[in-house]
This record gives structure tokens, C-alpha cells and sequence, in this order.
């Protein structure tokens, strides 16, 4: 504390979770919630499509892993268990790495079984995910930062560039496929082939742009359309939009973070009778990895 002209000089610091901190924490929530989506989807999935009868007996086991053996429906409960606790752990924000590990475990026991690409998808944003938490604290100034984000951004592209590859490759423009599956007739099914690989051109580029929340909107529309017109869709659509949102940014965060900033300079106003006050922001990662801000109070006060 320094003294002169009637009045004294008192430095405070404090620290606050930072505006990139908020903003950063709304797109993660979102993802996660987005992946326990997934995850619940594909349980759902893989009782209404018979995998317990598969694993009694009843039925062939359809897209099994030569040479691994199928495993019995006491087995399948711990996977099924496993999946429904990441599911509901990441959906309520609550133990996420374990809900990740667990997931991880879930996924890892199903493709042993049978074999989906969505399946192996799922696998590895679950494994990019829980690289976070094995990954050494790096020089990086948010947690977004980190290279595991990173590799999940790029799945996206990746997924949607060999979806458009594929389909160019094997004459989906034709309209014949759409026909086939749904009767549309050769011109509306041609020119929704062409909204298909359109939509899924147009996404990622939203994404990456100056309109991500636009890109999330045009992801919503485009994968809730594949899940509901085809089967089985629902784990792929909400793995796709748990990967897009890490690409938007909220609005609304910004506001809490600037309402929790003027809250704490307020309680400091009251508590030292302050006059003036100069504010100085120090962006910084704590123990945790979590961002904070380094906020440094120097007050002016009366006697």
C-alpha cells in the first residue's frame, strides 16, 4: 500500500475464469453433450437393430471380425452398461474423463464384434478426446489450443472431403441411388443428389469461416435430414455435430464473462471504499489447464 496526497494506493489481484475461458467453455459443453448424444444413439441403435439377438444365437452374426470370437449377451451388457454411463456422464457434464475412458472401452468392445464406419468415427473422437488428458501441459493460451482439438476439426473435413470423393467416384450424381432408396423419380432425385453433395461442400466451409454459426445451422439441417430418411443414422449425424461445434463460438458466453467481471469489481468497490480504479488483464493457464485472467486492482481511496 502507497501513501500520498491524502490518499492511499492498494493493489488487489484476483483472478477470473477468462473471456476466452467462457467462450470456450460453451462450444466443449456442446461437444460433449453433442458426443454423449452419439453415444446414446448408437445403444439405441444396436438393440433396435438386433445385436442381442445376434450375440443368443438367433441371428448371423452380420459384419463380424474373422478370428475375433462373439462374445456372450453377459459380455454385451457390460459394453451396453459401459456405453449408457459415458452416454449419460458426458450428456450431465459430470465425471467427463471417465465418461470418455468408458466410452472409449464401450466403442473399442463393439467393433470387436461388428464392424461400422460410424463405429470406428465415434472411436476416434473419443480417442482424440481423452488425448487431452495424457498430453503434457503445453505453451498453449486456451484449451482449445490443444493439438487433440485440432485433430478433431480436421476429422470433419476428412470425413466430409472422402464422403464428396465417394460419392463423385461412384456416379451419385445420377440421382440413381436416391431413386432406388426412394422412389423419388430420376429429377427430383438427381437434383437432391446434387443438395446432398452440395450441403456437405458448403458445411465445413461455414465452419471455417466467418459464418460458423450459420455452417452449425446448415449441419443440423443437412445430417438431421440423413437421420431421418435413413436407418441407423442418428450416432454419425450427432458424432458430425458434436465436431462442428467446436467451431462456433457463443455470443452469450461473452455476456457472462463481462457480468462475473463486473460483479468482482463491484464487491472490491464496496469492500475498499474505492474512488478509482485501473485494471489491468494478464491472460494465463492455471494448474488445471483451464485459462484464467490475472486481474490487478490498483485503487485510489480516502483516508
Amino acid at each position: 500500500m502507497a501513501k500520498g496526497n491524502g490518499c492511499s494506493r492498494v493493489r488487489v489481484t484476483h483472478w477470473l475464469p477468462s473471456r476466452s475461458a467462457a467462450l470456450e467453455g460453451s462450444q466443449l459443453r456442446w461437444f460433449y453433450r453433442l458426443l454423449g448424444a452419439a453415444l446414446a444413439a448408437r445403444l439405441w441403435t444396436d438393440e433396435q437393430s438386433g445385436i442381442w439377438r445376434v450375440h443368443t444365437g438367433e441371428l448371423f452374426p452380420w459384419r463380424h471380425l474373422p478370428g475375433v470370437p462373439l462374445y456372450s449377451t453377459w459380455v454385451l451388457m457390460i459394453e451396453w452398461a459401459a456405453l449408457a454411463l459415458a452416454a449419460l456422464g458426458l450428456l450431465s457434464g459430470l465425471q467427463r474423463r471417465a465418461s470418455l475412458y468408458l466410452g472409449l472401452v464401450a466403442m473399442l468392445m463393439g467393433l470387436s464384434q461388428r464392424y461400422a464406419n460410424q463405429n470406428v468415427l465415434l472411436l476416434l473422437i473419443l480417442v482424440f478426446a481423452t488425448l487431452r488428458f495424457l498430453s503434457p501441459p503445453g505453451p498453449a493460451t486456451s484449451e482449445l489450443d490443444f493439438p487433440n482439438f485440432g485433430l478433431i476439426r480436421w476429422q470433419l473435413w476428412i470425413v466430409y472431403g472422402f464422403s464428396i470423393a465417394n460419392k463423385l467416384a461412384h456416379g451419385f450424381l445420377s440421382g440413381d441411388a436416391i431413386d432406388a432408396l426412394f422412389g423419388a423419380g430420376a429429377v427430383l432425385s438427381q437434383r437432391a443428389a446434387f443438395g446432398v453433395i452440395a450441403g456437405e461442400a458448403l458445411v465445413p466451409i461455414l465452419l471455417c469461416s466467418g459464418n460458423a454459426r450459420l455452417g452449425f445451422c446448415a449441419a443440423v439441417l443437412l445430417h438431421g435430414m440423413f437421420a431421418l430418411t435413413m436407418p441407423g443414422m442418428w450416432p454419425f449425424s450427432f458424432a458430425m455435430l458434436a465436431m462442428a461445434a467446436l467451431f462456433v463460438q457463443s455470443a452469450g458466453s461473452t455476456g457472462s464473462a463481462h457480468r462475473a467481471r463486473s460483479a468482482s469489481r463491484q464487491r472490491v468497490m464496496e469492500k475498499l471504499g474505492m474512488r478509482r480504479v485501473k485494471v489491468r488483464l494478464n491472460d494465463r493457464i492455471g494448474r488445471d489447464g483451464e485459462p484464467f485472467d490475472q486481474v490487478v486492482y490498483e485503487i485510489d481511496h480516502g483516508q
